[in-house]
């Protein structure tokens, strides 16, 4: 009975500091979704370095592309010039985009920073 609890409390613990230790660069690319009311994202993070941003409503579809750069030293993930909407879809661009990247039992997510709901998940690695 003693042993069993011990291996309990070491699984727990385990699956605690992987669930959140920074991921590496390696997991960050892939691709992530963003649904909002207005419309949907689709983010693809390349392993060379560039990205590609997809937004899509019932107007049609609009591609930005351009540079990612992420340290797990760092705070988050850059995105240069990336596109950003505001609440009501109206694009905004920006020169720099950080975006805090947390992994969690459900794969990587990326989040606007002091804000812990997700604003990508990651659809596939």
């Amino acid at each position: 009975m003693r042993a069993s609890k011990s291996i309990w409390q070491m699984v727990l613990m385990t699956c605690f500091i992987v669930g959140c230790s920074k991921p590496q660069v390696t997991e960050v690319a892939g691709h992530y979704v963003a649904k909002r009311p207005f419309g949907s994202e689709l983010l693809t993070l390349h392993p060379d370095g560039s990205y590609a941003q997809v937004y899509s409503n019932s107007s049609g579809l609009q591609t930005n592309l351009g540079k990612w750069k992420y340290d797990p030293a760092d705070p988050g993930l850059a995105l240069q010039h990336a596109w950003m909407f505001d609440y009501h879809g109206y694009l905004v661009r920006t020169t720099a985009w950080y975006l805090d990247v947390r992994r969690s039992f459900s794969g990587v997510k990326l989040c606007c920073p002091d804000n812990d709901d997700p604003f990508y998940r990651q659809r596939t690695p």
